[in-house]
């Protein structure tokens, strides 16, 4: 994605100024248009607020990237430039028109803000409507106020710090749970943070390291806090994008983007003034986002990102700028033609792998148990696109689950489970390992695998009895005796019928070797 990305970005940076202009006020309003319109049936029928993105968070992740936008055409100087095809009777009705429109749109998505609990939402929306009311009103303020900019900042800025305080008190009020898994996730990350400082772990690796990490945070500590320990969940991201990418990416990785961001705050425009405001806005309600949740891994806003970026770029007037970055600015045509045909080509190849990609995972759905498929016919179609996605750990713990419920095929299981484990790291790829294991009757390996599972999550009571059972078989009666009374003092994070019988299950094996 991060690739296909760049080269969408640098075919838009080229391309005319219309044409950016248009995706990103009007093909972007459509769009939103069209989200919120689903959004609305979605209230009528009382389902989930999520339009036709993923679930709510990343929902409200996508209506934040908006709001300066529609502040763009409700209080900018320019906001629809209809003057220019219109009368101007007729482009101020027009005008008018529109700015009534957004202000609807607007309350509309402040209220599933609200229904939501949104707190990443209400947090960015706060920094967004300050920066916004700051734009449009500074001139106001030195003209007929004839406040100084050093006293327009000590007002302004201990009225953005309490706003952000007192919404930011009031949002971790809600859902406790999440906030504290939050904490934990944030922790745990925190804590490896020098482990690949320099370089990061790479792109696409952080899913892999995070849940070993999560693991040995729980097996290293005796008596976590308790809060922890049941909001413990299964995780790839930890909630606060600037911290993930400082994993990822290292700090040289973290400084070269620094340094593309402040080159990016430092573009100008006299002529497009407003509309380039409203591109950095854009930017930033997206970084806001960042410290709570994660607009990073959502193609919607990463091509918001990317097209508020080339409008920055393409507009920018700021002749001031370190020689590095006049790159830019490339005038001659023919190395723009170069430029430009090498993104096409890269932009076809990649075009045809992810087709081809996308062909194989359509293939693999029909694997699905719903879908009735004799099982030789399942084991072809695995096989056949086993090549194009065996670095798709998910697929591959699939692929290990299907081969380890065939007698003949458990050492085969085995061996395709252990490269889900290396792409992937997750409690069903672990659990599918165990038990393909314990199959075998490799009790040792089972136990590891079972016992990496209750580490990981060690809310969970079903991973920690099947650890019982391993210990009782290999016969470790004191692993089993520790386990088993774990078992019962445990606490669980929703009291069930099934625990109740896990709890039960494990006194009536206990006092057999008490």
């Amino acid at each position: 994605m991060v690739g296909i990305l760049t080269v969408l970005g640098t075919l838009l940076y080229y391309a005319e100024r219309t044409v950016l202009v248009f995706l990103f006020c009007y093909g972007n309003f459509a769009f939103l248009i069209y989200e919120l319109s689903v959004a609305g049936i979605q209230i009528s029928n009382e389902d989930p607020i999520k339009g036709t993105l993923l679930n709510t968070g990343v929902f409200t992740i996508y209506l934040m990237s908006t709001i300066p936008l529609l502040f763009y055409f409700i209080i900018g100087k320019n906001s629809v430039s209809v003057s220019r095809i219109l009368s101007v009777g007729i482009a101020y009705l027009v005008g008018i028109s529109i700015r009534i429109f957004c202000v609807f749109v607007l309350v509309f998505i402040i209220y599933i803000f609200i229904q939501s609990q949104s707190r990443t939402a209400q947090i960015a929306i706060a920094i967004i409507t300050l920066l916004s009311l700051w734009k449009y009103n500074q001139n106001y303020a030195k003209t007929r106020w004839k406040l100084p900019f050093q006293k327009m900042l000590l007002v302004a800025i201990p009225i953005t710090l309490i706003s952000i305080s007192l919404i930011t008190y009031y949002t971790l009020s809600i859902k406790k749970g999440s906030t504290n898994g939050r904490l934990l996730m944030n922790k745990v990350a925190f804590d490896h943070i020098t482990d690949h400082f320099w370089t990061g772990t790479g792109i696409g690796a952080f899913t892999k390291y995070y849940p070993e990490w999560q693991a040995a945070y729980f097996r290293s500590t005796p008596n976590p806090p308790h809060f922890f320990l049941l909001s413990a969940g299964e995780s790839y991201i930890v909630f606060n994008e600037y911290l993930q990418l400082f994993e990822t990416v290292g700090i040289f990785g973290t400084i070269i983007l620094g340094i593309f961001l402040i080159r990016f705050l430092r573009t100008k425009s006299a002529k497009d003034s407003d509309l380039l405001h409203i591109a950095k806005l854009t930017v930033i309600s997206i970084l806001s986002c960042g410290f709570t949740s994660y607009p990073f891994h959502i193609n919607i806003t990463l091509f918001v990102l990317m097209l508020s970026i080339c409008i920055a770029f393409k507009f920018d007037e700021n002749k001031s700028t370190p020689l590095f970055f006049n790159t830019f600015q490339i005038k001659n045509k023919k190395i723009s033609y170069a430029i430009l045909t090498i993104c096409l080509i890269a932009s076809l190849y990649l075009t045809i792998q992810t087709g081809r990609q996308y062909q194989a995972i359509s293939e693999w759905k029909k694997t699905g148990t719903d879908n009735g498929l004799p099982r030789s016919e399942q084991q072809s179609i695995y096989e056949n696109i086993y090549p194009l996605l065996k670095k798709d750990g998910k697929f591959l713990t699939e692929y290990g689950i299907f081969l380890s419920q065939d007698s003949l095929e458990k050492n085969k299981a085995i061996v395709i489970l252990k490269q889900a484990k290396g792409q992937f790291m997750s409690k069903a790829t672990m659990e599918a390992l165990g038990n393909a294991y314990w199959k075998t009757k490799d009790y040792n390996n089972a136990i590891e695998c079972y016992k990496w599972v209750s580490d990981y999550i060690p809310s969970l009571f079903t991973p920690r009895f099947n650890l019982l059972k391993l210990y009782l078989q290999s016969g470790n009666i004191t692993e089993a005796l520790k386990t088993g009374n774990t078992i019962i003092t445990m606490s669980p994070k929703i009291p069930s019928d099934e625990v109740d019988n896990i709890k039960q299950e494990t006194r009536q094996m206990l006092e057999k070797y008490n």
